[in-house]
């Protein structure tokens, strides 16, 4: 291991490895984004069946800087939907993207890493990248 990788903490490992680390983590990544994008559309939707005073304006009242408020809740609120629950969407997404080979599977990364002395993700982490880091 060299200086910087010591350093660093992370043990060097061969390029074409580490190119599929780095795409399982990119792919996991835009799975991610998708799932928070879809979760603010759906927040979106939800937020516009809301009557609040029976008057048909919704959960923000009709007025100036209402649509910015409102897109700041969609926005605000899906994010943290995303980030606290475990909807699901984002690993649906990942295994259809191992499925057909577009990233690599956990496990042979798992294999592959511990073949070349790399550093190994913890059994517990789901996400290679969260390992690594």
């Amino acid at each position: 291991m060299n200086a910087a990788a010591a350093a660093s903490g992370k043990s060097r490992i061969d390029p074409g490895l580490q190119r599929l680390v780095d795409a399982r983590a990119r792919g996991v990544e835009i799975a991610e984004q998708f799932e928070q994008v879809f979760v603010q559309q759906m927040v979106e939707k939800m937020r516009q069946t809301v009557d609040v005073n029976g008057d048909g304006e919704g959960l923000f009242a009709k007025g100036p800087g209402s649509d910015t408020y409102a897109m700041w809740f969609d926005r605000l609120l899906g994010e943290r939907v995303q980030a606290e629950s475990h909807l699901g969407v984002a690993d649906a997404i990942v295994t259809q993207l191992e499925k057909h080979r577009e990233v690599p599977r956990l496990e042979e990364l798992r294999q592959r890493l511990q073949e070349a002395g790399g550093p190994l993700p913890h059994p517990d982490h789901g996400r290679l990248e969260d390992a690594l880091a």
